[in-house]
């Protein structure tokens, strides 16, 4: 990835840093956050068979865990949400359980590139998920066969990630989805399904 990409990824990481702590702080604000961004998520949730599944992680919750919220009004299973910084964890534990799903959505702090991502059916990381790279190594190697994997990417960084996407023969793209929240900020998700590789 080049200086340029690393930059404009730093700079949406800040815009939605600082979204995630003004929606904490400010339920009013939170609200409009949940219905606005909310509503992509939402999209983005259709095209998921819930009847088929038990579990999903989303890495990058942020101090706001606004998917892990869309999801909980979709998906009665399991719903995981982690982030490695622990102040954003704590914010986000106080968020859910003023939201009273504290008995439908664990928060816990833990590293896209380390945690264990082998149980979950869905599996959804986020576009401020850094190192990007070697997140998503590790969630194509480790996840189980026939896991969904939902990648949100900023659209100017489609072409790098599908790219990037086609040395991991086992991982096929199945869908995709154009999302903006503001004229100079817009996302893609690109869904992915982890398939069993035939032994020889």
């Amino acid at each position: 990835m080049s200086v340029f990409q690393e930059i404009d990824r730093k700079k949406a990481n800040l815009f939605w840093h600082i979204i995630d702590i003004i929606s904490s702080i400010y339920p009013f604000f939170g609200d409009i956050y949940q219905r606005h961004i909310g509503a992509h998520y939402r999209e983005e949730a259709k095209n998921l068979d819930f009847s088929n599944i038990k579990s999903i992680l989303h890495i990058g919750s942020g101090a706001f865990p606004i998917t892990a919220i869309v999801l909980a009004d979709l998906f009665n299973g399991r719903i995981v949400t982690i982030d490695k910084n622990p102040i954003a964890v704590k914010i986000a534990q106080n968020v859910i359980k003023k939201k009273n799903l504290a008995k439908r959505v664990e928060v816990l702090c833990g590293d896209g590139l380390s945690f264990d991502v082998s149980h979950f059916d869905v599996v959804i990381i986020s576009s401020c998920s850094v190192p990007k790279e070697e997140i998503l190594t590790h969630v194509f190697t480790k996840t189980k066969d026939t896991c969904t994997i939902i990648v949100r990417e900023l659209s100017s960084e489609i072409e790098w990630l599908n790219t990037f996407v086609k040395q991991f023969n086992m991982i096929l793209p199945s869908g995709e989805l154009s999302c903006c929240a503001a004229p100079n900020l817009c996302w893609n998700s690109l869904f992915f399904q982890k398939k069993q590789l035939k032994k020889k």
